[in-house]
C-alpha cells in the first residue's frame, strides 16, 4: 500500500506547542513502518493557517488522491490537515470517493472504517468549535477593554492585542514583509493580491486578498 505524508504548522503554532515538522515527519515515518505501507514522499506546508486549502502541499495531497497514486494520507493529527469543518468534510468525501485512508496518527483513527470517519468528523466539528470560540473571546476581551478605558477599536493590520498592549502579530508582520517586497520589485495591486493568494496568505476575516485589500494595505502602510 502507497501512502503519502503531510505535515503543517503555523509559526505560532511550532513556537507554542513545538509540533515541529520533523516531529511530525518523524511519527508519520514510524506509522508507515508499523503499519508495512510504502511511505512515497511527506509534503509540507510551513507556516500556513490550517483555516482553509490554499496551501501548495495540501494541494499536491489532494491531486495525488484524485490521480489514484496513494492508497493512503498520513498525517500527525487531524488539525494538521484542517481547522475548517466545511474543508474537512469535502476532504473526507474526496477520499473516500478514490477510496484512500485517511490515517491520523494522534488520534488513532482511519476514515476506512465507519467509527473512523464519524469520529474524525466530530473532532474537525471541535476544532472549528475552538476557534470561532477564540474569535468570541477576542471580541469579548476588546468590550473589556473599552469599559475599563482601555486601549479599543480597530486593532491595526500587522499587530494584536496581548494583555491590553498592541504587540506584533506575526503571520500579519509576514505579510507586511511580503507586499514590502513585491513593491519594491514593481508588482501592480492585482499582481500582489494574486501571489499572496497563491501562497496560501488569507484576511482577517479568511477570505482572499483583492485588488481593493492590497491597495488599502499598502495605504495603511506608507
Amino acid at each position: 500500500m502507497n501512502a503519502i505524508g503531510y505535515v503543517r504548522v503555523s509559526t505560532k503554532e511550532q513556537a507554542k506547542n513545538g509540533v515541529s515538522l520533523a516531529m511530525q515527519a518523524h511519527k508519520i515515518r514510524q506509522y508507515a513502518e508499523l503499519a508495512d505501507m510504502e511511505l512515497v514522499e511527506i509534503k509540507s506546508d510551513e507556516g500556513k493557517t490550517g483555516k482553509n486549502m490554499l496551501r501548495d502541499g495540501l494541494e499536491f495531497i489532494v491531486e495525488a488522491v484524485k490521480s489514484k497514486k496513494v492508497d493512503a494520507v498520513i498525517i500527525y493529527k487531524l488539525d494538521r490537515l484542517t481547522r475548517s469543518l466545511k474543508d474537512l468534510n469535502y476532504l473526507i468525501e474526496l477520499f473516500n470517493k478514490y477510496d484512500v485512508a485517511l490515517c491520523s496518527i494522534k488520534d488513532s483513527l482511519d476514515t476506512k472504517t465507519a467509527n473512523g470517519r464519524m469520529v474524525i468528523n466530530l473532532l474537525g466539528t471541535i476544532s472549528q468549535w475552538e476557534r470561532e470560540v477564540i474569535s468570541e473571546r477576542t471580541s469579548e476581551a476588546l468590550q473589556e477593554l473599552k469599559a475599563s478605558g482601555k486601549r479599543y477599536g480597530k486593532i491595526p493590520f500587522g499587530k494584536e492585542l496581548a494583555n491590553g498592549r498592541l504587540v506584533n502579530c506575526t503571520q500579519e508582520q509576514e505579510i507586511i514583509k511580503e507586499i514590502k517586497a513585491l513593491k519594491n520589485k514593481g508588482y501592480g495591486y492585482t499582481k500582489i493580491a494574486s501571489v499572496l493568494n497563491d501562497e496560501g496568505y488569507t484576511t482577517r476575516q479568511q477570505t482572499s486578498y483583492s485588488k481593493q485589500t492590497v491597495y488599502s494595505l499598502c495605504a495603511n502602510l506608507s
